[in-house]
Formats: structure tokens, C-alpha cells, sequence
């Protein structure tokens, strides 16, 4: 990590501290990826895909990402994560929290700010909601908790690719 010296003395990193939070926030109701799977052939074999509408949730959520992540510093890789949730419902139905976090584990992995959403680097998650008449979404919270002390899992970090930009 390198450092350098403000001109009031205190040092200052290019790097993340371990306690940085990096924060997005998407607009829309999360949908669960595993309920209302569609079911298709493909290659002779029954396939089971995604609803459209997580399709359609999912690009948009990429685009609201993409545009949130651009010029900031990535989460750099062999570090592990908190990922903290807070989803904003628009009506009081009920739902599933755990499927809706898997959900945005998936979109944080394909937008690429989470190389994995593996155990060892994602170690702890929490999500909870609230009721937020008629204005649906998530609030998405990334900690830095230390970097990853298992070889094992300091190389699958390795190998999954460079630094995130």
C-alpha cells in the first residue's frame, strides 16, 4: 500500500482503508432470481432461466451500478467483505430477503465490484427492509472487514483477475 504525507502531517493511502464502505443505491423492487424461473429447451435438455422480469431488472440495475462505480477506486481482490442491504419496499407484501440478496450478490459479481460471492470472500451479509410507499429499491453497503489469511482463498482471489477499476 502506498502512502504519502498530507501537509498537515497525516498520511493518506491510494489505497482503501480497511474500513471503507462503498455505497449504491438501485431503484426499482429486487426480484427473487429463483422464484418464477421459466423453463426452456435448449441443446435437448429442460434449461431453467431467470423470469424476464429479473432480466429486465437486473440490466437496468447493471446501468444504475455502471454509472455509480465509474471513476471510483474498485474493491481490490484477497479482501474480505461485509455486504450490508437495506431493501426499500414500495407496497407491504411479503417477501423473501434471502433470495432477494442473492439477487444483488449476482448483480454485484456481474458488474464486476465482487470478484466472487463465495463464502471466503463475502463473509458476513445482512439485509433487512423497510416500507417505502410506492418508491421500491435497495440500498447496497460493501465493507472492507481484512484482508484473506488462507492461502487457498488469497490464490482463488488471485486467479479470478486484476483489481477492479
Amino acid at each position: 500500500m502506498r502512502s504519502a504525507r498530507s501537509r498537515a502531517g497525516r498520511s493518506f493511502s491510494s489505497e482503501p482503508r480497511m474500513t471503507e464502505t462503498f455505497a449504491f443505491e438501485i431503484s426499482g423492487e429486487v426480484p427473487s432470481k429463483k422464484n418464477s424461473r421459466r423453463l426452456a429447451m435448449a441443446g435437448g435438455r429442460l434449461r431453467s432461466f431467470p423470469s424476464k422480469a429479473h432480466e429486465r431488472w437486473h440490466r437496468t440495475a447493471m446501468a444504475e451500478i455502471a454509472m455509480q462505480k465509474a471513476g471510483r477506486i474498485g474493491i481490490p481482490l484477497g479482501m474480505r467483505l461485509r455486504v450490508d442491504c437495506t431493501f426499500y419496499h414500495a407496497d407491504r407484501r411479503r417477501r423473501d430477503h434471502n433470495n432477494q440478496m442473492a439477487s444483488v450478490l449476482d448483480l454485484l459479481v456481474d458488474s464486476g465490484i465482487v470478484k466472487d460471492d463465495s463464502w471466503d470472500i463475502v463473509a458476513e451479509e445482512s439485509c433487512r427492509g423497510e416500507f417505502r410507499k410506492g418508491n421500491g429499491g435497495a440500498k447496497i453497503e460493501i465493507r472492507i472487514l481484512s484482508e484473506v489469511t488462507d492461502e487457498k482463498c488469497r490464490d482463488a482471489s488471485r486467479i479470478s483477475g486484476a483489481r477492479i477499476r
